[in-house]
């Protein structure tokens, strides 16, 4: 099964009974735009729509952020000048100006910074409830700091105003719920992310993870996946 983390958590719980409160890891996350002069009035052309350049930023107590560059191409110019202090009109003119020069960023961070807990309730609804660390704020600002510099020593400015933390659960990179364990109790998982109190059934997306790295699990969850198969097959 490979429903998301939160959808193959509450067909879990509601399959076994399970009603305890459970640890949900979820990367803390901002965002943030970057100016490079030198491509401004440069011709708006096509391009690759993911990430194309990405970075770490090491940060104190063994604790790494990681992100990525994108081009603004593909991106509603409408959702630029909704947040600009301008009139729609004039807002779209600039934007059509200085988008050849802009690019967007994120950064995220570990999932062990989350303090959010899912429960199954009585009605068999799956309720969330939480908030990141404290630590979260200051881990950010740290990185802003950092990244402000970095960009400015190769002609980059990063934008003032325009870094912005993302809420709780904004960067969508979930996992946890069903940690696979060595000695799974009801509500884990074993190493082949089978929960205990199942027969015949195999979880192979973030909700079997016991932890989340501040990078993409998207990879690792395919891994997992794959390894899982063979064992189900062999």
């Amino acid at each position: 099964m490979a429903a998301g983390t939160l959808a193959s958590t509450r067909l879990v719980f509601d399959s076994i009974s399970y009603q305890k409160p459970v640890r949900l890891l979820s990367s803390p996350t901002a965002g943030f735009l970057l100016w490079k002069p030198k491509f401004l009035g440069h011709k708006v052309q096509s391009g690759f729509g993911l990430g194309q350049l990405s970075y770490t930023v090491n940060l104190p107590n063994e604790v790494t952020g990681f992100g990525s560059l994108f081009s603004p191409v593909g991106i509603p110019i409408s959702e630029f000048v909704r947040q600009m202090p301008f009139q729609s009109r004039m807002g779209i003119k600039i934007m059509r100006t200085v988008l050849s020069s802009l690019s967007l960023g994120n950064i995220f961070l570990p999932g062990h910074l989350s303090n959010i807990f899912v429960q199954l309730n009585s009605k068999r609804q799956l309720v969330i409830d939480g908030s990141y660390s404290s630590k979260k704020e200051i881990l950010l600002s740290t990185i802003q700091k950092r990244l402000t510099n970095a960009f400015l020593k190769i002609g980059v400015l990063l934008v003032p105003g325009s870094f912005i933390s993302g809420p709780a659960g904004g960067g969508v990179h979930y996992a946890g719920t069903i940690p696979m364990k060595r000695n799974p109790e009801l509500g884990e998982s074993s190493k082949f992310g089978q929960p205990t109190g199942t027969t015949n059934l195999y979880v192979v997306d973030g909700a079997t993870l016991p932890y989340l790295s501040e990078q993409s699990h998207t990879l690792t969850i395919m891994a997992n996946a794959d390894r899982i198969a063979k064992h189900i097959v062999t």
